[in-house]
Order: C-alpha cells, then structure tokens, then sequence
C-alpha cells in the first residue's frame, strides 16, 4: 500500500460574465419549462436565463418585469430547455444557479440586490439537486476525515484495517446514491457521477481481478469512472470544469512525467466530443489545473483551445493568450516567442533574424547591479562561442536611452541589442513574463527553447555541451 493517499475535493465558484445573445444548446429537448418569480430592489427591466459557455454565460432568453408597489414579476417562457443548470438572474454578475429537467413551472424569488441567494420552489429538479449536494458534501466530509485518520494511523505504523474498513463503507454509499438516482433522477445521476471518486482502497479490497498496481495509476484511469464523458448532458453541466481541473492539478502531484500527465489528461478529454459545450469545460479545467505547475502541458491544451474555438473573444481568452505566450519561454521545446524592437542604430530587429544560429536572450538594464556584475561572464562566453555560431540578444529594461548606450560601451558588450526603452512595461519583457533581471532564455537553431534563467557556470556548461568544448 501506498504511504499516500489521495484526497479529492471539488470546490464550486464561479465568476461570469454576459456574453452573446440566445444560442441552441447541444442536446435534446426535456420539455416546455416555465420560470416564474418575483423581485425586489430591482433597476433593471428585465429577466436573463443564461446559460454556460465555458466559464462565460450567454443569455438564452429574456422577459420584461412587470412592477407593482415597488415588486417586480415575471414570467419566462424557456421553451423546451435541454436538461442542465442554468442562471437566471437581472444582471450576468447577479444570478442564481437552477438545475432543471422536466420541470414545467419553477418558480424563483428573490432581491436583485443579490439574486444568487433567491429561493428555489420546493418539488423542483433543484429541490432534489440540492438534497444530494448535501448528501455529496456530507460524503466529502466524511471522506476527508477518514483520510487524515489513514494519513495518521499510517504515520505511526498502526493497522490500517478499521480505517481502510470505514473508507470501503463509505466509497460503497457513494455507489449506492448515483445507483438509486439512475432509477429515481438519471439527470442527478450523472450529475452525482462526475462528483464522484471511489478510493483504491475500495478498489484493492473489491477488485477480483488486479489491473492497477499503484494508485496514482488507478486514479489516472478511474477518476471519471462513474461519468459517461460522451453523454451530451455534460454540456449543461458547470461541474465538469472543477472535475478537470482537479484532475489535471492532481496529475502533477502523483510523479508522473511531465508528457505523461498531458497524455492522460487528454485520453480523458478525447471522450469528450471536440467543440461540444462540454469540451470547452473540460479543457479550460484542464488548462487551469496545470497553470504553474506543468507549463508544457497548459501552453499545448492553450494552443488546442484557440485551434478548436478560433472565434473566442473575451477578456478571458485574451488572459489566456498573453499568459501561454509568456509560459512558452519557461518550456523547453517550444517556439521562443518573437522579439521585434529597436537597435541602438533606430531598426528594428527580429529574433527570427537570428535563425541558424544559438541564441541567449539576455533581458538586464544599466541600472541592475547583478545585471553588471554578470556581464564579464556573458562577455567571457561570448568571446569563446562567437565563431562556432553563438549569438546574444541583449533586451534592455532602460528607460533612458543614453544610459543604456554608455552601459554597453563601458561593459565592452559587443553583441546585438535592442530595447524600446519602456522600463518592466517592455514589449519582449512583458512576452516572456520577465519578473526580475537578469533573466535569460537560451534557443537553438531553430528558434526553439533550450532553457531559461543560465548564469554563470550552468550557462557555459550548456554551451560547452553544444558547441562540444
């Protein structure tokens, strides 16, 4: 048995925003549902049912409020709606999440103040969902004092049976409830599914046949096993997005290599349908999960999402592009971002210019004191590797130009340079997420990373193996 055991614990916010008018969704029609309700300290006119975009919201359908004394109503015909959550609110900020399947009259009151905590008539599909949040979170509860009681028990060589006893109980309760809702609710069902994990533990005490011989390679397979992730109810579903999002975070803690958590990561995605609502989920999670922590991984799952939603525009998206663009000079293999600024002369040169050649990118500025003193060791490597095809770009973080022209003439620094003299708000700097200085990044022939922040004997290690002396 392993000395760790994983906790699973998906947590649920969001932060959404409008974005375009009614829209289809993927799958087939539940019924006419009627959404009633009232409102109180309200500016707005109307009434929104949103639906999720990824993590954007997009209206679906509006309706007008009707006033008297001070109280607004409403009633919002959503037409045949598609089994999923949704968000009805006054405002894309102000919203109030709504399970609905075969419902035909909600009814839904509250403040636009704030309208997530309005109330939710009782014998609705919410009503219900709400039941078996409870009973989840409880489980959860549950699930995670059990965990430090085996990470304890574990720690101080005890016998581990009762605590192995009570977490086969409590994974064969979670069994149970997504068992009784295929018969009594299949819509929370699969709701119940992707929220639910059973431990490796339940699987080695009930399993007749091993197939996994570790836990990090059982959870890698086993994570979405109670979630059909081809069934096209999952593109209603906000849950799935924190359901990939843990799984992709938990795949970097259980030591498996970079390329092979990117791997699984995507055998699970696969089985979602590319370019469904449900895909967006998925991915965006994913790309989240490993954000910081395996940065090959989230530019490549960036990389997917612009190919496969090349109409994206959002602020979102717009986030998303600048961080993968930064991300690609920590990752050894990728494209190094262009560079395109001034020289001293006034002409702009390009990074691509240099292709052919093994290029340092050296980000400093005349007033960085360990920029300076790093600079005899730059010129040092520089003199040695010139002729063999090695070339340096140096990008200045001045502000001043004639500082910037003395610097180099009083550090003997013959090599390329460039800068546009914006100080921390430079083009290239911001690009390659430069935070402090000197920082460099190394590139091959190609214009692809080799590696960043060399100093000192690392970076002449590295070119001694390049270049062979």
């Amino acid at each position: 048995m392993l000395n760790f055991f994983l906790a699973i614990s998906l947590l649920f916010s969001y932060s959404c925003k409008s974005t375009a008018e009614k829209s289809a969704a993927d799958i087939s029609p539940t019924g006419k549902t009627i959404i009633n309700g009232t409102v109180t300290a309200c500016n707005s006119d109307s009434m929104y049912l949103f639906g999720l975009d990824g993590i954007m919201l997009k209206k679906l359908y509006a309706t007008p409020l009707s006033f008297e004394n001070g109280k607004g109503s409403y009633s919002l015909d959503a037409g045949e709606l598609p089994a999923g959550f949704y968000f009805i609110g006054p405002v894309a900020s102000s919203v109030r999440i709504v399970a609905i399947n075969h419902d035909p009259i909600v009814q839904i009151d509250g403040s636009c103040n704030d309208f997530r905590q309005a109330k939710i008539n009782q014998g609705s599909t919410h009503a219900d969902f709400e039941a078996v949040t409870r009973q989840l979170e409880t489980s959860l509860q549950a699930f995670n004092q059990n965990i430090n009681q085996y990470r304890a028990t574990l720690q101080q060589g005890g016998d581990l049976t009762s605590v192995v006893d009570k977490m086969v109980e409590l994974d064969e309760a979670k069994i149970a409830l997504i068992d009784s809702l295929k018969t009594a609710n299949p819509f929370l069902a699969k709701y119940a599914g992707v929220r639910t994990y059973v431990s490796y533990q339940h699987y080695e005490r009930t399993a007749g046949q091993m197939i996994y011989n570790s836990e990090p390679e059982y959870f890698a397979n086993n994570y979405f096993h109670y979630s059909d992730l081809s069934d096209p109810v999952l593109n209603n579903l906000p849950y799935l997005h924190d359901a990939f999002k843990s799984y992709g975070t938990t795949l970097t803690q259980l030591g498996f290599s970079a390329e092979q958590q990117q791997g699984l990561a995507q055998t699970q995605l696969d089985k979602i349908t590319k370019g469904s609502s449900a895909y967006k989920l998925a991915l965006l999670g994913l790309i989240e999960g490993f954000k910081n922590k395996n940065m090959a991984a989230y530019v490549s799952l960036a990389d997917q999402y612009f190919q496969v939603f090349p109409n994206e525009n959002n602020q979102i998206v717009a986030s998303m592009k600048k961080e993968a663009a930064s991300a690609r000079s920590q990752v050894s293999g990728a494209m190094a971002p262009e560079i395109n600024l001034p020289t001293p002369e006034g002409k702009n040169l390009k990074l691509s210019d240099l292709r052919g050649k093994v290029v340092l990118i050296d980000f400093w500025a005349s007033w960085c004191g360990p920029c300076r003193r790093e600079n005899p060791n730059v010129v040092r490597v520089y003199e040695k590797y010139k002729d063999k095809g090695f070339e340096i770009l140096s990008v200045s973080l001045d502000k001043d130009r004639s500082r910037w022209l003395q610097a180099i003439e009083q550090d003997g620094l013959e090599w390329l340079h460039v800068s546009d003299l914006k100080f921390w708000q430079s083009e290239a700097a911001q690009t390659y997420g430069v935070g402090s200085i000197p920082y460099t990044v190394l590139v091959d022939r190609e214009g692809k990373i080799i590696a960043s922040r060399l100093r000192g004997a690392a970076l002449e290690n590295k070119l001694a193996e390049i270049f062979g002396t």
